[in-house]
């Protein structure tokens, strides 16, 4: 009955998110809608007992064709027990308009991802603490202004079975998860809230090799009083593991 209670409490929180979402697009006077695809590669290598080194980088498309954003990031992470990990680390981002570099970002991180196995699945929770270090560019390419920003990112997922056998090496899962990006030094209350709300199948080969097909609808807040961005976003990721333990 608890594991019910928590399952129904974790669904009926993704239920006010979109709700919040619906709302928005019809109280708010008109809003910008965007497609995008990204290709993400996550890499999680053990170097130690509790110790991992996490890279990953991003290529990001608007319409399938203008580049959008380029990231790469590594952090390092380590176990407090198996299913507590504190992570730290920095990225770097570039973001273009028609093909252009308008802004890069250099974003250092810290998080913390707390996994816990279910009869039928694993729930997650995750908050990252981000230090985001933006510079902006002009068309010819002068930065003319930087500013410094702090983000606060706290997620809750769930990953399903769907088709799993003992003696096989596939096994697939349906994963849904919601994220809420709180900047609270942005300048007015629209401009501060972010809500990414994702779910697809998901793809394992044994201990090593992961995909997934994500959609991911984000709706967001802006600077101006009347305006919020609306963005549907295919997404595929990969995550290899590895071991880099000496033998």
């Amino acid at each position: 009955m608890k594991n019910k209670s928590i399952h129904w409490a974790i669904f009926s929180l993704f239920g006010v998110l979109l709700t919040m979402q619906g709302n928005a697009q019809t109280s708010i006077g008109w809003h910008r809608n965007e497609g995008q695809q990204w290709l993400q590669l996550y890499g999680q290598g053990q170097i130690a007992d509790r110790w991992w080194v996490l890279p990953d980088a991003s290529y990001r498309w608007r319409g399938g064709r203008e580049k959008s954003k380029t990231l790469l990031r590594l952090g390092i992470g380590y176990d407090i027990q198996p299913k507590l990990r504190l992570t730290a680390g920095v990225g770097y981002f570039e973001s273009f308009q028609t093909d252009l570099k308008v802004q890069s970002e250099w974003r250092p991180y810290q998080e913390v991802t707390y996994k816990s196995p279910r009869k039928k699945g694993t729930l997650g929770f995750r908050l990252r603490v981000e230090e985001r270090f933006n510079r902006y560019y002009e068309e010819e390419g002068a930065s003319t202004q930087h500013d410094f920003q702090v983000r606060i990112r706290p997620r809750v997922s769930y990953a399903l079975p769907v088709w799993k056998k003992e003696d096989s090496l596939y096994s697939l899962y349906f994963t849904v998860a919601d994220e809420l990006f709180i900047n609270p030094n942005k300048l007015n209350y629209m401009s501060t809230l972010q809500n990414r709300f994702m779910l697809g199948p998901e793809l394992r080969m044994g201990n090593e090799l992961k995909l997934n097909m994500t959609y991911n609808a984000q709706v967001a807040g802006t600077t101006m009083d009347a305006e919020y961005r609306y963005t549907n976003v295919l997404w595929l990721r990969a995550t290899y593991r590895f071991d880099l333990r000496k033998k």
